[in-house]
C-alpha cells in the first residue's frame, strides 16, 4: 500500500506538470487560460470589451489616483465620495468599500494596460512551502511571465502604468527617508504610519 501510494503521488505530480505545461503553451498562443480581473466581458464574437457595469468605477479610481498621487489618499477620497469597488465572486460581481490592496492591484495589474499575463505566481510541491497539504503560491519574476500585448481594450496606457509605478516607488522612498518628531537617529528602526501598514504608496 505504501508503494502504491508513492506511485499514485508521483503520477499526480506528473499529471499536474503536464497540465501546467499545456496551459502555459496555450497562454503563449494568446488563449485565455485564467480569467481576467473585473472590467471586461466577452461579446458574441468572442472578443473582450469594456464591462459597462463597472467601467465607469474603474476609470473613477484611476482618475482619483492621478489627483491624489498616493494609494492611501485615493482610498480615503473614494470612501469620502462613497465609491464601491466591484469584485468577482464566481459569475457574480460584489460591491465593497475600496480596500488598499484592491486599489493598488487595479493600478498595477498589466491587464488594465491591455496585456494578458499568465504565470505571475506558481505553486509547486518541490518548492517546499506547504499549507494544509497544498503547495503555497509564490510570486514569479516578471521576466518569466507569459505576456500577450494588446490582448484586450485598456483602461491605462503602458506609459501611464509605468508612471504610476514610479510615483509609488518615489512615495516609498520619501516615507522611509522622512524623519518624524526629531527621531532621525532611530529612523532605521521606525516606520511612518504609511509604511507600517505596508501600503507601498
Amino acid at each position: 500500500l505504501q508503494i502504491q501510494g508513492v506511485i499514485a503521488q508521483h503520477d499526480n505530480h506528473s499529471r499536474a506538470r503536464m497540465l501546467g505545461r499545456a496551459r502555459r503553451e496555450k497562454a503563449r498562443q494568446g488563449c485565455v487560460v485564467s480569467r481576467l480581473p473585473v472590467g471586461w466581458v466577452v461579446n458574441a464574437d468572442g472578443k473582450y470589451e469594456f464591462d459597462p457595469a463597472v467601467s465607469g468605477v474603474i476609470r473613477e479610481v484611476i482618475a482619483t489616483f492621478w489627483r491624489m498621487r498616493t494609494v492611501l489618499a485615493t482610498v480615503r477620497e473614494l470612501n469620502h465620495i462613497g465609491i464601491l469597488l466591484p469584485r468577482k465572486r464566481g459569475r457574480r460581481i460584489e460591491w465593497n468599500p475600496p480596500p488598499l490592496g484592491v486599489v493598488r492591484h487595479l493600478l498595477l495589474n498589466p491587464a488594465y494596460a491591455g496585456d494578458y499575463v499568465y504565470g505571475q505566481s506558481e505553486a509547486r510541491p518541490e518548492l517546499g512551502t506547504m499549507k494544509n497539504g497544498y503547495p503555497v503560491r509564490k510570486p514569479v519574476p516578471e521576466e518569466r511571465w507569459i505576456r500577450v500585448a494588446d490582448h484586450h481594450p485598456a483602461y491605462l496606457t503602458r506609459a501611464d502604468q509605468e508612471r504610476i509605478k514610479e510615483i509609488l516607488k518615489s512615495n516609498r522612498f520619501e516615507c522611509r527617508q522622512r524623519p518624524r518628531n526629531g527621531e532621525a537617529l532611530t529612523q532605521g528602526l521606525l516606520r511612518c504610519k504609511r509604511c507600517a501598514v505596508s501600503l507601498s504608496v
